[in-house]
């Protein structure tokens, strides 16, 4: 199918992609990776989310520190969508997904998390939310190579 017509800056109306969920340090990440049909299906932009909710253990009985875990997680948030668009500018800009998941892996920020059982990446620790982007960006590549996207994720409009 066609990926319908394009726009101005290069890119389809519409492109496929795939939601991964990863838990890491601070919170659950949804991590979407699209990838653009009219471009052999290269990775063409990666959107990074952070559900993060406030463990009661990292609040004091009386609450004290709230504003500050709460400025936390503000922040991470922020982080999260700017990493995004770095990750998508880097790509638009000639970077390999390869090249920039590379970078990713193993970056650590201090709070890591073992993955549970059930999970994506089970019993691996996860270092950080540049680490979480980076396994699932290597993931997303080794999927794609093995098994490309289906007829019915390609969309047009």
């Amino acid at each position: 199918m066609s990926p319908g017509p394009i726009e101005d800056d290069g890119r389809p109306r519409t492109m496929p992609g795939y939601t991964y969920r990863v838990d890491c340090g601070h919170g659950k990440v949804f991590v979407i990776i699209d990838r653009n049909p009219a471009d052999e299906y290269r990775m063409r932009e990666v959107f990074i989310k952070i559900s993060a909710t406030i463990p009661k253990d990292q609040l004091n009985a009386d609450e004290s520190n709230y504003d500050s875990v709460v400025t936390s997680t503000m922040c991470s948030r922020a982080e999260a969508e700017v990493l995004g668009k770095m990750i998508t500018t880097a790509l638009g800009a000639g970077a390999t997904d390869v090249e920039l998941a590379n970078l990713l892996r193993g970056v650590d920020c201090g709070h890591p998390l073992l993955s549970r059982p059930g999970r994506m990446f089970p019993g691996e620790t996860i270092t950080s939310l540049a680490d979480a982007v980076g396994r699932v960006m290597q993931y997303d590549i080794q999927r794609h190579n093995e098994t490309p996207i289906p007829a019915q994720a390609q969309t047009q409009n």
